[in-house]
């Protein structure tokens, strides 16, 4: 069942997750960009990072400031295929992953000003 169906009134269209991938290598980098994909053909992004990961990133003594404001920043417990598509499954059924995103021509946008 689809349960985004219950959250919204019966005129408002239902955004639903296709597919997503990641943006940058999951192995080498902290933070990982990825986009998302939903029906409307409409493209999102949001970075996502584990604990282990933000550790490491705070083990840096130069880090200047030394703290990290992300709006759209989801912590993952393990930086795998399965475990970000059932996140992202959940959040969707929750009719959230689109508040936790940003829209991908926004960003393209703002780059090109």
């Amino acid at each position: 069942m689809d349960f985004k169906r219950l959250f919204l009134s019966k005129n408002e269209n239902i955004l639903l997750l296709q597919k997503w991938n990641f943006d940058q290598d999951i192995e080498s980098e902290l933070f990982v960009e990825v986009t998302l994909t939903f029906n409307d053909g409409s493209e999102r992004w949001c970075t996502l990072t584990t604990p282990e990961n933000l550790v490491q990133y705070f083990s840096n003594n130069c880090m200047e400031p030394p703290g990290l404001y992300m709006k759209h920043l989801i912590i993952m417990k393990a930086m795998n295929k399965e475990d970000v598509e059932a996140t992202f499954r959940y959040l969707d059924s929750q009719n959230e992953l689109v508040g936790l995103t940003i829209p991908l021509n926004e960003i393209l946008f703002k780059n090109d000003v």
